[in-house]
């Protein structure tokens, strides 16, 4: 496992974090907590993904973290205030009540990273970054993120918390991947946010140096290579709903055979090489990986071993659609 650190967190974050939007977490499976031990003990993960949205995922992390006695050494990302059809808008209210919640099943006293599950465009972003900073000075969270938020509100909220001296954001979750989303499946709040492809906003991290943790890193399976390209329908079959209307196009095919061109020739997965992709970028990159198979996952961690030329990164970014 390779590890980073970031100031103002006094641990360090395994490069490949867990991500606990997974069955066994959403119904709090007890015996899923030999899994985790494996993830912790063997593949040398330390930072979980997590969120008021995942059913019991926060309360069964924080029971593992409790009895493993670990919680110093392990970063817990978090996320409140999830959009939708029942939760159409964000309010203070809302957001500390959350937050409150995720404290108290995480047994935690601040949660390391916090976000912003989504984006409300109906509030400035000088509001919703204050909004945040009230949690922090609460002492409830540290770092502060946001989920699904374009490159351009998180620039507007950072000028305002620079003038006021307030904390910035630091963590970003788009999507991103070597596929791109070209649609959308869950249709909430602002929208899900795609960086796949997207130079400008790509430039934008390169500079700030906002650490990156893509959800969707492997494409909710579509790059996950069961399946060679030219075998569509098995893809096909192979994905869930979401997948087939956000990745299921012909432009990612032909980014996928491009790839898997390139991971033969290196001796890799197609998966593998779509990490190393996500890892290679010019912005640290945390990519949220939610396997619950550990021959999958001690795949994922050997990705770090994976390396790309300048060159290769650039032919894999210039895969267009026809």
């Amino acid at each position: 496992m390779e590890y980073a650190k970031l100031e103002g967190l006094d641990k360090p974050l395994s490069r490949i974090a867990y991500g606990c939007d997974c069955r066994p977490m959403h119904t709090g499976d007890a015996s899923f907590t030999s899994f985790l031990d494996y993830l912790y003990d063997e593949l040398g993960i330390t930072l979980f993904d997590n969120a008021f949205h995942y059913g019991e995922s926060e309360a069964l992390l924080g029971k593992w973290m409790e009895q493993r006695k670990n919680r110093e050494k392990v970063a817990v990302i978090s996320k409140g205030c999830c959009l939708g059809p029942k939760k159409k808008h964000i309010s203070k209210e809302l957001l500390e009540s959350e937050c409150n919640a995720s404290l108290e099943r995480l047994k935690t006293n601040c949660i390391d990273i916090y976000y912003l599950h989504r984006d409300d465009l109906s509030f400035e972003a000088e509001e919703l970054i204050e909004m945040l900073n009230d949690l922090r000075k609460a002492g409830k969270i540290n770092l502060i993120g946001v989920s699904n938020w374009s490159a351009a509100r998180i620039k507007k909220a950072n000028e305002y918390a620079e003038k006021h001296g307030l904390e910035k954001i630091r963590f970003s979750s788009p999507s991103f991947s070597l596929a791109r989303q070209v649609i959308d499946p869950w249709r909430g709040g602002a929208g899900c946010v795609c960086l796949t492809r997207d130079q400008e906003s790509m430039a934008f991290y390169a500079e700030t140096k906002i650490a990156v943790a893509p959800y969707s890193a492997m494409a909710r399976g579509f790059l996950a290579g069961r399946y060679p390209s030219s075998k569509k329908f098995a893809i096909w079959k192979s994905l869930d709903w979401a997948a087939r209307i956000a990745y299921f196009h012909k432009e990612n095919f032909i980014v996928m055979k491009k790839a898997e061109e390139l991971a033969a020739k290196k001796g890799c997965t197609l998966s593998q090489l779509n990490l190393a992709y996500i890892l290679s970028q010019d912005f640290l990159t945390f990519p949220v990986i939610g396997s619950t198979n550990k021959s999958r996952m001690k795949a994922n961690v050997d990705a770090l071993g994976v390396t790309l030329s300048k060159e290769e990164i650039d032919s894999l970014n210039k895969a267009k659609k026809k």
